[in-house]
């Protein structure tokens, strides 16, 4: 296809395009450790571990600030590989190496992160270690607040787990049939309400059963059409407690959705 375009380009060898990636690298990052080093005033972390599908795990670590007009800014400081095992003093001597490389350890306010046991010996040790090797009295380790709201939340989805089963095979099947999903936008139309596709929620991602629920409640006029012609979905459909189930758990969970909104987003 090069060819095509410019039958005089020639390829550079692998180890060349090497060299220059790494060489583009290292560029790039001694620019963005100066300007990390111009950051006006202190500067806080959030860090999560994530897992590959190849099981190969990373330590995010992302810097926020405020800049010289006063305008919240954040990006993405390193992806870190974690090769040994998953614990706190591990994790901890990751991130305070990257503290060290981008000058960042008398900067530091406080890192944010989940509710994880290794992470939480990870702030103990990060707290030492920054007040030991640099006197650094202020920084804090917090436990996201929001993760706490959503482990609550999956906890009380339990005591409504059937209900909740319900709603989630109901959307599965409308998910998968294309008939059926036109069938549905038929009877949305003859009702006068919006079609929503069918979303299906998810452990990891927060409020994604509010969302499933909220999309079951707002085309149900719709779907007690659909589930008085076809017999799959009438097997799947809710019965009078189900729905006295998915009203109250929708009140009750609406605040929380609202609390895990980014703030400009509300």
């Amino acid at each position: 296809m090069i060819a095509k375009f410019d039958p005089r380009y020639r390829f550079h060898n692998r180890h060349t395009l090497k060299d220059n990636i790494i060489d583009l690298f290292e560029e790039k990052l001694e620019v963005v450790k100066l300007a990390v080093q111009r950051i006006p005033g202190k500067v806080a972390l959030t860090s999560d571990m994530w897992t590959a599908s190849n099981s190969s795990s990373f330590l995010s670590l992302t810097i926020h600030y405020v800049d010289s007009s006063w305008k919240l800014k954040n990006f993405l400081l390193d992806i870190i590989p974690i090769e040994v095992r998953h614990s706190g003093y591990n994790m901890a001597n990751a991130i305070m190496e990257v503290l060290r490389e981008f000058g960042l350890a008398e900067k530091t306010l406080a890192l944010t992160t989940d509710n994880a046991s290794s992470m939480i010996t990870c702030g103990v040790f990060i707290v030492e270690e920054l007040e030991e090797e640099f006197q650094n009295l202020d920084f804090a380790h917090y436990r996201c607040a929001a993760h706490i709201l959503n482990l609550a939340v999956n906890k009380g989805l339990n005591l409504i787990s059937g209900s909740v089963k319900k709603v989630r095979s109901l959307m599965s099947y409308i998910k998968s049939s294309q008939p059926v999903r036109d069938s549905l936008k038929t009877l949305c139309k003859v009702k006068g309400i919006e079609y929503l596709a069918p979303e299906l929620d998810v452990n990891t991602r927060w409020n994604s059963t509010f969302y499933m629920l909220e999309k079951w409640k707002r085309m149900e006029p719709a779907l007690n059409l659909l589930a008085a012609d076809d017999p799959n979905v009438r097997r799947r459909y809710l019965d009078d407690v189900d729905r006295v189930n998915v009203d109250d758990t929708m009140v009750l969970f609406k605040p929380n959705r609202t609390c895990n909104l980014p703030p400009f987003s509300i």
